[in-house]
């Protein structure tokens, strides 16, 4: 949704769709647009999935984390 903490991990329209969770409408027209646009759901899908292994697994995490020690090292 909207709030919450998917925020930074969701880019809406890109990998994934963000909708007021308190909004039946918007709810409805999320799934809609999911179940119509075969080929938009299937973009978002392969972003979302390259999105998550590549920023978001602990390979990546760690990656980060060793490059924030050596930066503070540095100093």
């Amino acid at each position: 949704g909207i709030a919450g903490g998917t925020g930074p991990a969701v880019l809406n329209g890109e990998t994934g769709l963000r909708v007021n969770g308190e909004s039946v409408e918007e709810i409805a027209n999320a799934i809609k647009q999911l179940l119509t646009d075969k080929n938009g759901y299937n973009v978002m899908s392969d972003k979302a999935y390259t999105r998550a292994t590549d920023e978001f697994s602990w390979d990546a995490v760690a990656q980060k984390t060793i490059s924030l020690s050596d930066k503070s090292r540095s100093r």
